[in-house]
């Protein structure tokens, strides 16, 4: 998987095209590696995208680097799928993505660092 594939994948989460990111993973199936990523536009980039890609395999213990709030576009963070879903915990559409992430993978406290 390229860079820009992964970031593909990744700006089609963002923006809640799930036909969009069913297709890149059926045509490379890479991308099932790719770590997940979280919207700001509803519940679909939330739980929705998140079931998605965890039943294709998406790493929950993977630790990467995202972009942080999208009204800071210079801040990154480096995080679980998990925590960076809990920094934009605010309703109850992300307070199911959280559940269903801490149900599926680890905690991200028992994750080292990169």
């Amino acid at each position: 998987m390229s860079l820009d594939e992964a970031a593909q994948l990744k700006q089609a989460i963002d923006r809640n095209d799930i036909e969009r990111v069913k297709t890149m993973m059926t045509r490379n199936p890479a991308l099932h590696g790719a770590p997940l990523g979280y919207g700001k536009d509803g519940p679909l980039s939330g739980f929705a995208m998140a079931q998605f890609l965890v039943e294709r395999g998406a790493d929950l213990g993977l630790r990467v680097k995202l972009p942080g709030h999208y009204e800071r576009p210079s801040e990154i963070v480096e995080c679980t799928p998990l925590r960076y879903a809990r920094r934009f915990q605010t309703d109850s559409h992300s307070d199911q993505t959280v559940a269903f992430l801490r149900e599926r993978g680890p905690s991200d406290d028992s994750i080292a660092p990169a």
